[in-house]
């Protein structure tokens, strides 16, 4: 099942729960994502573009669960393996993982460890999620879901991919040590739009998946120089 994952909160124990960024995944229904996490800006600024220092991580993916019924009827242990990851190249040793259990409503918690970005030490952490299933844009007749990939010639350092579900679609590429990326989002008063533009992007092609797509899985096309190819589309 395709998801769209907003986080609430942050909570590096033993301190209190925070928020500083908007952090959306969107995950595709074989389990493809692509993670943004953008720090809040701290003065009045365009609010679409994002200079690079306030990217806080970006990834993409893929991620898989086990029941884990000691801790709950509904846990599980999540695992996210890292195809993209902006922090490092080496993403054969980028893999995190966490325990789930759902809350109220659609609210999920995660607990797990992982290296505090501000002390650089291994730390538990908590974090509060909102997950939401893909809604279609009304108007829209192609495929609500789509999940393409490049990849370059140079392994890690050349990849890109974008993931579209319902009325969000993010998109991450990485060309060696420059990073890219992009965020939109549907609404009913403004129809599709730009909320985050990082690093000035013009080379992933979100908006070209936007309405009407209707290219089968295992296409592949041109874009700014980079050859795509639809992973998933229905």
């Amino acid at each position: 099942m395709a998801s769209i994952s907003i986080r609430e909160s942050i909570r590096w124990l033993p301190e209190e729960a925070t928020e500083a960024t908007t952090t959306i995944v969107l995950t595709s229904p074989e389990k493809r994502f692509v993670d943004l996490r953008i720090f809040n800006p701290e003065k009045a600024e365009s609010k679409d573009e994002v200079p690079l220092e306030r990217l806080d991580w970006a990834m993409a993916g893929t991620s898989s669960s086990v029941a884990i019924p000691e801790r709950g009827p509904d846990a599980t242990r999540s695992q996210w393996v890292h195809w993209i990851d902006s922090r490092t190249l080496d993403v054969e040793n980028a893999t995190d993982e966490g325990y789930m259990s759902p809350l109220d409503g659609n609210r999920v918690l995660e607990e797990g460890t992982m290296m505090n970005p501000e002390t650089g030490l291994q730390t538990d952490y908590e974090e509060i999620w909102n997950d939401e299933e893909p809604k279609a844009v009304p108007s829209d007749t192609g495929s609500h879901i789509v999940v393409l990939d490049y990849q370059g010639n140079d392994g890690a350092a050349q990849r890109g991919r974008v993931v579209k579900l319902g009325k969000y679609c993010q998109g991450l590429l990485r060309d060696g040590d420059a990073i890219t990326a992009e965020r939109w989002e549907w609404r009913q008063d403004r129809g599709w739009y730009m909320s985050k533009n990082v690093n000035k992007s013009t080379q992933i092609p979100c908006e070209h998946v936007l309405d009407n797509w209707n290219k089968a899985k295992g296409t592949t096309f041109e874009y700014s120089g980079r050859t795509w190819t639809v992973i998933e589309s229905e």
